[in-house]
Protein backbone atom coordinates (compact mmCIF):
# COMPACT_ATOMS: atom_id res chain seq x y z
CA UNK A 1 0.00 0.00 0.00
CA UNK A 2 1.14 3.59 -0.60
CA UNK A 3 0.92 6.67 2.07
CA UNK A 4 -2.10 7.48 1.05
CA UNK A 5 -3.93 4.01 1.35
CA UNK A 6 -1.83 3.69 4.88
CA UNK A 7 -3.50 7.08 6.07
CA UNK A 8 -6.73 5.80 4.92
CA UNK A 9 -6.75 2.65 6.63
CA UNK A 10 -5.14 4.68 10.01
CA UNK A 11 -7.93 6.84 9.49
CA UNK A 12 -10.90 4.31 9.19
CA UNK A 13 -9.32 1.84 11.95
CA UNK A 14 -9.62 5.08 14.33
CA UNK A 15 -13.12 5.79 13.36
CA UNK A 16 -14.15 2.24 14.30
CA UNK A 17 -12.30 2.02 17.61
CA UNK A 18 -13.66 5.50 18.57
CA UNK A 19 -17.12 4.09 17.35
CA UNK A 20 -16.74 0.92 19.25
CA UNK A 21 -15.31 2.63 22.31
CA UNK A 22 -18.30 5.67 21.93
CA UNK A 23 -21.32 2.99 21.99
CA UNK A 24 -19.61 0.72 24.68
CA UNK A 25 -19.28 3.96 27.15
CA UNK A 26 -22.83 4.28 26.74
CA UNK A 27 -24.20 0.70 26.38
CA UNK A 28 -22.40 -0.30 29.04
CA UNK A 29 -23.44 2.71 31.00
CA UNK A 30 -27.41 1.79 30.49
CA UNK A 31 -26.60 -1.91 31.43
CA UNK A 32 -24.97 -1.22 34.87
CA UNK A 33 -28.20 1.61 35.61
CA UNK A 34 -30.71 -1.29 34.77
CA UNK A 35 -28.41 -4.33 36.68
CA UNK A 36 -27.90 -2.09 39.84
CA UNK A 37 -31.72 -0.66 39.51
CA UNK A 38 -33.18 -4.55 39.34
CA UNK A 39 -30.19 -6.14 41.39
CA UNK A 40 -29.67 -8.63 38.33
CA UNK A 41 -25.62 -10.13 38.06
CA UNK A 42 -23.51 -9.88 34.78
CA UNK A 43 -22.19 -13.53 34.32
CA UNK A 44 -20.97 -12.66 30.58
CA UNK A 45 -17.70 -14.74 29.83
CA UNK A 46 -15.73 -12.16 27.30
CA UNK A 47 -19.15 -10.23 26.37
CA UNK A 48 -20.62 -13.86 25.81
CA UNK A 49 -24.18 -14.26 27.37
CA UNK A 50 -27.38 -12.59 28.03
CA UNK A 51 -26.72 -9.00 29.11
CA UNK A 52 -28.02 -9.97 32.52
CA UNK A 53 -29.07 -12.74 35.08
CA UNK A 54 -31.84 -13.01 37.80
CA UNK A 55 -29.91 -16.24 39.96
CA UNK A 56 -33.44 -15.50 42.59
CA UNK A 57 -35.86 -17.80 40.14
CA UNK A 58 -34.50 -21.32 39.62
CA UNK A 59 -33.78 -21.76 36.52
CA UNK A 60 -32.39 -17.93 36.39
CA UNK A 61 -33.79 -15.74 34.14
CA UNK A 62 -32.06 -14.16 31.33
CA UNK A 63 -32.26 -10.23 30.06
CA UNK A 64 -31.47 -8.54 27.60
CA UNK A 65 -30.45 -4.87 27.88
CA UNK A 66 -31.04 -2.05 25.24
CA UNK A 67 -30.94 1.77 25.32
CA UNK A 68 -31.31 4.30 22.85
CA UNK A 69 -32.96 8.25 22.48
CA UNK A 70 -35.79 7.40 20.60
CA UNK A 71 -36.47 3.46 19.96
CA UNK A 72 -34.33 0.40 19.79
CA UNK A 73 -32.87 -1.96 17.36
CA UNK A 74 -34.37 -5.96 17.17
CA UNK A 75 -31.97 -8.22 15.90
CA UNK A 76 -33.78 -11.64 14.41
CA UNK A 77 -30.72 -13.64 15.62
CA UNK A 78 -31.50 -12.48 19.00
CA UNK A 79 -34.94 -13.93 19.11
CA UNK A 80 -34.42 -18.04 19.47
CA UNK A 81 -33.91 -16.96 23.50
CA UNK A 82 -37.19 -18.02 23.73
CA UNK A 83 -36.55 -21.68 23.29
CA UNK A 84 -34.13 -22.22 26.02
CA UNK A 85 -35.09 -23.49 28.69
CA UNK A 86 -34.58 -20.37 30.54
CA UNK A 87 -37.73 -17.06 31.16
CA UNK A 88 -35.80 -14.48 28.96
CA UNK A 89 -36.98 -11.09 28.78
CA UNK A 90 -35.88 -7.54 27.36
CA UNK A 91 -35.14 -4.28 29.21
CA UNK A 92 -35.49 -1.16 27.04
CA UNK A 93 -33.72 1.45 28.41
CA UNK A 94 -34.59 5.32 27.64
CA UNK A 95 -31.62 7.82 27.18
CA UNK A 96 -32.98 11.22 28.38
CA UNK A 97 -29.84 13.09 28.51
CA UNK A 98 -28.93 15.77 26.23
CA UNK A 99 -25.53 14.44 25.54
CA UNK A 100 -25.19 14.28 21.90
CA UNK A 101 -23.11 11.21 19.91
CA UNK A 102 -21.84 13.78 16.91
CA UNK A 103 -20.88 17.24 16.11
CA UNK A 104 -21.05 18.75 12.69
CA UNK A 105 -17.36 19.30 10.67
CA UNK A 106 -18.18 21.14 7.07
CA UNK A 107 -20.91 19.33 5.28
CA UNK A 108 -21.20 16.04 7.85
CA UNK A 109 -21.15 14.49 10.98
CA UNK A 110 -18.26 13.35 13.20
CA UNK A 111 -18.59 11.27 16.10
CA UNK A 112 -17.86 13.46 19.23
CA UNK A 113 -15.65 11.84 21.74
CA UNK A 114 -17.40 11.72 25.37
CA UNK A 115 -14.65 11.46 28.27
CA UNK A 116 -16.05 9.88 32.10
CA UNK A 117 -16.50 13.04 33.21
CA UNK A 118 -19.29 13.83 30.55
CA UNK A 119 -20.74 10.52 31.00
CA UNK A 120 -21.40 11.36 34.63
CA UNK A 121 -24.19 13.20 32.69
CA UNK A 122 -25.47 10.16 30.87
CA UNK A 123 -29.31 9.72 31.84
CA UNK A 124 -32.27 7.37 31.37
CA UNK A 125 -35.22 7.78 31.54
CA UNK A 126 -38.42 5.34 31.67
CA UNK A 127 -37.43 1.77 31.29
CA UNK A 128 -39.48 -1.24 29.77
CA UNK A 129 -39.16 -4.96 30.20
CA UNK A 130 -41.23 -7.52 28.32
CA UNK A 131 -40.88 -11.36 27.84
CA UNK A 132 -39.06 -12.16 24.29
CA UNK A 133 -42.10 -13.64 23.25
CA UNK A 134 -43.88 -10.37 22.91
CA UNK A 135 -40.53 -9.29 21.33
CA UNK A 136 -40.77 -11.83 18.33
CA UNK A 137 -44.37 -11.18 18.04
CA UNK A 138 -43.43 -7.52 17.03
CA UNK A 139 -40.44 -8.83 15.24
CA UNK A 140 -43.48 -10.67 12.74
CA UNK A 141 -45.37 -8.24 12.59
CA UNK A 142 -42.85 -4.95 11.40
CA UNK A 143 -40.98 -7.51 9.09
CA UNK A 144 -44.34 -8.42 7.76
CA UNK A 145 -44.42 -4.39 7.45
CA UNK A 146 -41.21 -4.59 5.41
CA UNK A 147 -41.86 -7.14 3.23
CA UNK A 148 -45.06 -5.38 2.51
CA UNK A 149 -43.52 -2.69 1.02
CA UNK A 150 -42.02 -4.39 -1.56
CA UNK A 151 -45.53 -5.80 -2.97
CA UNK A 152 -47.76 -2.75 -2.81
CA UNK A 153 -47.94 -2.61 -6.80
CA UNK A 154 -49.13 -6.31 -6.91
CA UNK A 155 -52.26 -5.48 -5.18
CA UNK A 156 -55.69 -5.62 -6.88
CA UNK A 157 -58.23 -7.63 -9.05
CA UNK A 158 -56.60 -9.77 -11.39
CA UNK A 159 -52.60 -9.51 -9.46
CA UNK A 160 -51.01 -11.85 -6.58
CA UNK A 161 -53.33 -10.56 -3.93
CA UNK A 162 -56.51 -8.85 -3.48
CA UNK A 163 -56.27 -6.52 -1.03
CA UNK A 164 -54.57 -5.28 1.42
CA UNK A 165 -55.27 -7.30 4.19
CA UNK A 166 -54.51 -10.34 2.83
CA UNK A 167 -51.33 -9.05 1.26
CA UNK A 168 -50.42 -8.48 5.19
CA UNK A 169 -51.59 -11.64 5.95
CA UNK A 170 -49.44 -13.52 3.53
CA UNK A 171 -46.29 -11.54 4.59
CA UNK A 172 -47.01 -12.24 8.03
CA UNK A 173 -47.07 -15.93 7.40
CA UNK A 174 -43.09 -15.50 5.18
CA UNK A 175 -42.21 -13.64 8.23
CA UNK A 176 -42.82 -15.64 10.62
CA UNK A 177 -41.35 -19.09 8.89
CA UNK A 178 -38.43 -16.87 7.49
CA UNK A 179 -37.87 -16.37 11.42
CA UNK A 180 -38.51 -19.86 12.14
CA UNK A 181 -35.75 -21.22 9.61
CA UNK A 182 -33.00 -18.38 10.78
CA UNK A 183 -33.91 -19.91 14.38
CA UNK A 184 -33.35 -23.32 13.60
CA UNK A 185 -30.01 -22.89 12.13
CA UNK A 186 -28.49 -20.74 15.22
CA UNK A 187 -29.80 -23.65 17.31
CA UNK A 188 -27.99 -26.28 15.03
CA UNK A 189 -24.94 -24.34 15.76
CA UNK A 190 -24.80 -22.79 12.18
CA UNK A 191 -23.11 -19.24 11.72
CA UNK A 192 -25.47 -16.09 10.51
CA UNK A 193 -23.41 -13.93 8.31
CA UNK A 194 -24.12 -9.83 8.66
CA UNK A 195 -25.40 -9.71 5.13
CA UNK A 196 -28.45 -12.58 6.31
CA UNK A 197 -29.63 -10.44 9.58
CA UNK A 198 -32.64 -8.62 9.43
CA UNK A 199 -33.52 -5.93 12.11
CA UNK A 200 -36.74 -4.42 13.14
CA UNK A 201 -37.31 -0.94 15.34
CA UNK A 202 -39.14 -0.99 18.28
CA UNK A 203 -40.11 2.83 19.19
CA UNK A 204 -40.53 3.23 22.91
CA UNK A 205 -44.05 4.88 21.82
CA UNK A 206 -44.76 1.26 20.44
CA UNK A 207 -43.33 -0.54 23.82
CA UNK A 208 -45.97 1.69 26.16
CA UNK A 209 -48.95 0.86 23.82
CA UNK A 210 -48.24 -3.00 23.60
CA UNK A 211 -47.50 -3.05 27.62
CA UNK A 212 -50.34 -1.43 28.70
CA UNK A 213 -52.73 -2.59 25.75
CA UNK A 214 -54.12 0.24 24.37
CA UNK A 215 -53.06 2.15 21.07
CA UNK A 216 -52.58 1.15 17.72
CA UNK A 217 -49.80 -1.04 18.01
CA UNK A 218 -51.18 -3.20 20.64
CA UNK A 219 -54.20 -3.55 18.50
CA UNK A 220 -52.07 -4.56 15.79
CA UNK A 221 -50.74 -7.63 17.68
CA UNK A 222 -54.24 -8.48 18.34
CA UNK A 223 -55.88 -8.57 15.34
CA UNK A 224 -52.64 -10.30 13.89
CA UNK A 225 -51.90 -13.09 16.30
CA UNK A 226 -55.15 -13.52 18.36
CA UNK A 227 -53.28 -14.59 21.44
CA UNK A 228 -55.69 -15.99 23.69
CA UNK A 229 -53.20 -15.39 26.16
CA UNK A 230 -54.07 -12.62 28.85
CA UNK A 231 -50.75 -10.57 29.42
CA UNK A 232 -50.51 -8.87 33.38
CA UNK A 233 -48.93 -5.72 33.34
CA UNK A 234 -48.22 -2.85 35.94
CA UNK A 235 -46.48 0.94 35.59
CA UNK A 236 -44.68 2.11 38.14
CA UNK A 237 -42.43 5.24 39.20
CA UNK A 238 -38.65 4.84 38.79
CA UNK A 239 -35.91 7.34 39.58
CA UNK A 240 -35.64 11.00 39.45
CA UNK A 241 -34.59 12.42 35.77
CA UNK A 242 -31.81 14.11 36.20
CA UNK A 243 -31.84 17.73 36.75
CA UNK A 244 -35.47 17.90 36.51
CA UNK A 245 -38.43 17.16 39.60
CA UNK A 246 -40.03 14.73 37.00
CA UNK A 247 -39.67 10.50 37.83
CA UNK A 248 -39.29 8.23 35.32
CA UNK A 249 -41.96 5.55 34.85
CA UNK A 250 -41.14 1.77 34.42
CA UNK A 251 -43.57 -0.53 32.94
CA UNK A 252 -43.17 -4.06 33.25
CA UNK A 253 -45.47 -6.71 31.17
CA UNK A 254 -45.28 -10.77 31.88
CA UNK A 255 -47.87 -13.83 31.56
CA UNK A 256 -48.19 -13.10 35.44
CA UNK A 257 -47.28 -11.58 38.00
CA UNK A 258 -44.85 -13.44 39.57
CA UNK A 259 -41.65 -11.99 37.93
CA UNK A 260 -43.58 -8.27 37.50
CA UNK A 261 -44.28 -8.43 41.26
CA UNK A 262 -40.57 -9.75 42.46
CA UNK A 263 -39.01 -6.76 40.59
CA UNK A 264 -41.65 -4.25 42.09
CA UNK A 265 -40.91 -5.08 45.59
CA UNK A 266 -36.85 -5.11 44.65
CA UNK A 267 -37.39 -1.07 43.73
CA UNK A 268 -39.69 -0.12 46.44
CA UNK A 269 -39.41 -2.29 49.28
CA UNK A 270 -36.98 -0.53 51.58
CA UNK A 271 -33.33 -1.58 52.81
CA UNK A 272 -31.60 0.28 55.77
CA UNK A 273 -34.34 3.02 55.60
CA UNK A 274 -34.05 3.47 51.43
CA UNK A 275 -35.86 1.67 48.51
CA UNK A 276 -33.41 0.89 45.19
CA UNK A 277 -35.13 3.52 43.68
CA UNK A 278 -34.52 6.32 46.40
CA UNK A 279 -30.58 4.80 45.95
CA UNK A 280 -30.54 6.01 42.31
CA UNK A 281 -32.02 9.03 43.00
CA UNK A 282 -29.23 9.66 45.09
CA UNK A 283 -26.67 8.58 42.67
CA UNK A 284 -27.91 10.65 40.16
CA UNK A 285 -28.26 13.61 42.64
CA UNK A 286 -24.40 13.08 43.22
CA UNK A 287 -23.22 12.34 39.52
CA UNK A 288 -24.31 16.01 39.02
CA UNK A 289 -22.35 17.45 42.14
CA UNK A 290 -19.50 15.46 41.32
CA UNK A 291 -19.97 16.89 37.55
CA UNK A 292 -19.60 20.44 38.38
CA UNK A 293 -17.22 20.11 40.97
CA UNK A 294 -14.72 18.35 38.37
CA UNK A 295 -15.79 21.84 36.10
CA UNK A 296 -15.34 23.91 38.64
CA UNK A 297 -11.45 23.24 39.28
CA UNK A 298 -10.99 22.50 35.54
CA UNK A 299 -11.86 26.15 35.04
CA UNK A 300 -9.68 27.35 37.94
CA UNK A 301 -7.08 25.49 36.45
CA UNK A 302 -6.41 25.59 32.73
CA UNK A 303 -4.22 22.29 33.09
CA UNK A 304 -6.57 20.83 35.38
CA UNK A 305 -6.41 16.98 35.12
CA UNK A 306 -8.40 14.39 36.77
CA UNK A 307 -5.32 12.15 35.91
CA UNK A 308 -3.17 13.93 38.97
CA UNK A 309 -5.87 13.37 41.71
CA UNK A 310 -6.14 9.70 42.04
CA UNK A 311 -8.67 9.92 44.35
CA UNK A 312 -10.72 12.00 42.46
CA UNK A 313 -9.96 9.38 39.53
CA UNK A 314 -11.51 6.40 41.45
CA UNK A 315 -14.63 8.34 42.87
CA UNK A 316 -15.12 9.10 39.05
CA UNK A 317 -14.73 5.42 37.85
CA UNK A 318 -17.18 4.63 40.51
CA UNK A 319 -19.90 7.03 39.91
CA UNK A 320 -19.76 5.93 35.99
CA UNK A 321 -20.52 2.79 36.66
CA UNK A 322 -24.08 3.87 38.61
CA UNK A 323 -22.89 1.34 41.51
CA UNK A 324 -23.84 2.69 44.53
CA UNK A 325 -21.75 1.27 48.03
CA UNK A 326 -23.11 -1.66 49.94
CA UNK A 327 -24.47 -1.11 52.36
CA UNK A 328 -25.67 2.60 51.57
CA UNK A 329 -23.57 4.69 53.62
CA UNK A 330 -22.70 7.54 51.45
CA UNK A 331 -18.82 6.95 51.56
CA UNK A 332 -19.22 7.14 47.50
CA UNK A 333 -20.47 10.45 48.09
CA UNK A 334 -18.55 12.18 50.44
CA UNK A 335 -20.06 15.94 50.45
CA UNK A 336 -18.19 18.18 48.52
CA UNK A 337 -17.72 21.72 49.84
CA UNK A 338 -17.03 24.97 47.90
CA UNK A 339 -15.34 26.14 50.87
CA UNK A 340 -12.66 23.84 50.68
CA UNK A 341 -9.44 24.80 48.83
CA UNK A 342 -9.28 20.60 47.58
CA UNK A 343 -12.19 17.96 47.45
CA UNK A 344 -11.56 16.01 50.83
CA UNK A 345 -11.54 13.05 49.48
Amino acid sequence: MGLKEDLRYQFIEEARTRKILHSTLISESAENYARTLFGLKDYRKEGHGPDAIDTTFIPPIHYEIKENKLSIVIKDTQLHYQYDTFRSYLIAVKRVDKITSYKKHKHRKILKTINEEDSLLFDFGDIFVMPFEILRMHYILQRARQLGKKHVHDIGEGKKYKDLRNMHRVMRYRSEEELKQLEKRILNGESISHNEINLVTLTFSQAAQIIIQYGPEAYALRSMFKHKKLYQWKVINGPLILSTTLRSKIFLMDQDYKVIDDLVSRLNVPVDGLTRVQEMDDVKKERLKFYDIIRELQSKDFLWHIDKHPKLKSKLEDLVKWQYSQPFQGDLFTQYSKEDSEPPF
